[in-house]
Formats: C-alpha cells, sequence, structure tokens
C-alpha cells in the first residue's frame, strides 16, 4: 500500500525550478512545509477505518503526525490496518505524547542499546553516524533555510517507512527516517525527492541550507544510513 505522509513539499527551493539532479549521491532537499488543516468531523468516539484508506492517510486528514497516530493506537506497522478498525484520533493541543512501546516502525523514547548515534551538524551541513563511539559515516547533507530552520535538540529516529509520498506533486521521497513532530507533520532524515517520470529532484544543493526543516542527503547515502539505523536510534542535532 502507497503511504502519503504528513510532509507536503514545495516545487521551488531557493528559488530554483526543479530539474534533474546532477548525479548519484550529493544533491538536494525539499520538506515538510505547515498548511492549515481542518479536522473532518468530531471523532469523539474514534474514527473508523474505510475501505481503501492508509494510516498516513488518515494522519492527514485529522491534522495529526503519522508517528503520533501510531503512538495513540499501539500501531506498530502502518501497513497492517483494516477496514472496519476504530482508532484513536491524537489530540492537536500541543503537547507531546511519549511513545507507547518499540516496534518496527515506532520507537521508544529511550535510546537503543545499538551503540549507534546520528550527528547532524547545521553549521557544516554534514551528517555524522557513529558506532560505539567510532565514526562509521559522514554524509553531505542540506538542513532547513533561514525561517524554516532544522530543530536543534536531542531526539530519535521515530518512524522508518522505505518512501514516503507526497501526492500533491506526486513526489516520492526514498528512505524515509522520521526524527520529530512539527505540529500535524514530521521532520526527518530522507534522499533525494524523485518525481512520477522518475527523475531525480533539486540536484546539486547539497552541502547548504535548503529545506524547510528536513536533513537531506544523497539517494546512496540514504539507503546505506537508512538499511545501517534501527528505529529508536538517537539523532542529535546542533548548529
Amino acid at each position: 500500500m502507497r503511504r502519503i505522509i504528513t510532509t507536503l513539499l514545495l516545487a521551488l527551493v531557493l528559488g530554483a525550478t526543479p530539474g534533474m539532479a546532477a548525479a548519484e549521491g550529493p544533491s538536494v532537499r525539499i520538506v515538510d512545509t505547515a498548511a492549515e488543516i481542518t479536522p473532518p468531523e468530531s471523532v469523539a468516539s474514534g474514527y473508523v477505518i474505510k475501505a481503501g484508506e492508509s494510516l498516513s492517510g488518515i494522519a492527514v486528514k485529522f491534522g495529526v503526525s503519522l508517528s503520533s497516530l501510531m503512538r495513540s493506537n499501539s500501531i506498530r506497522n502502518p501497513d497492517l490496518i483494516f477496514s472496519g478498525q476504530r482508532l484513536v484520533i491524537p489530540s492537536t493541543g500541543g503537547a507531546a505524547t511519549q511513545p507507547a512501546s518499540v516496534g518496527s516502525q515506532q520507537s521508544s523514547a529511550s535510546a537503543t542499546n545499538t551503540g549507534k548515534t546520528i550527528y547532524i551538524s547545521i553549521g557544516r551541513q554534514r551528517l555524522y553516524a557513529y558506532e560505539n563511539g567510532q565514526m562509521v559515516y559522514s554524509m553531505n547533507a542540506s538542513t532547513g533555510l533561514a525561517g524554516q530552520a532544522t530543530v536543534t535538540g536531542n531526539f530519535h529516529v521515530q518512524t522508518k517507512l522505505p518512501e514516503a509520498f507526497a501526492s500533491l506533486w506526486s513526489l516520492r521521497m526514498p528512505y524515509w527516517m522520521g526524527v520529530y513532530d512539527v505540529g500535524p507533520f514530521e521532520n526527518g532524515i530522507h534522499a533525494l525527492p524523485v518525481n512520477k517520470w522518475g527523475q531525480t529532484m533539486w540536484g546539486g544543493y547539497l552541502g547548504r541550507p535548503a529545506s524547510f526543516g528536513c536533513v537531506v542527503i544523497g539517494t546512496y547515502d540514504a539507503a546505506v544510513l537508512y538499511n545501517w539505523t534501527p528505529v529508536g536510534t538517537p539523532v542529535i542535532i546542533r548548529y
């Protein structure tokens, strides 16, 4: 089932018209930006999933993040839902809900015991991966533009999706790893987006701010990092 993650992408980054990437690896970034979302109906008694709906689509409908919807319903795999299932819709009032359990798509608030950590330097526009205190990867990255800066702090990988999809522009975002919620949306780490013609977009911007909050790395680097990183891995973001 194709998922529609709650991220919305802008068609223009840095005032440039989207184009094909110059090469595999270092290129660019897009992101999640906020939009006014009005919940469709009262959900005091829960929401019943209809045939053909996806969990990420329901999250968009009610203006909540996919990760918070999964946590509120103890869902570990967003693909394992069914028509007629009743969901609890989390509040959008602003208070963060702590994750309830650890699963393949959902993590606890505590760090994993794998000895792995991801460190993102906004000042250097680099992503570093450490295992047991030793650096194993160093990757060129693009973080948020001025006014839409990537949030600094201590986080963890809270969701992993092989591919996120932005339906408004028919763009695919491979190797999605969600890191923190921004209202009803989720910022994270992912590869360069791909349009409906299979073209990799926004080439040439890696290594300088280009997003609206997410951290973008090259496609090959994103695949390596995605396979290396378990859900729950600490993510430290500093300037």
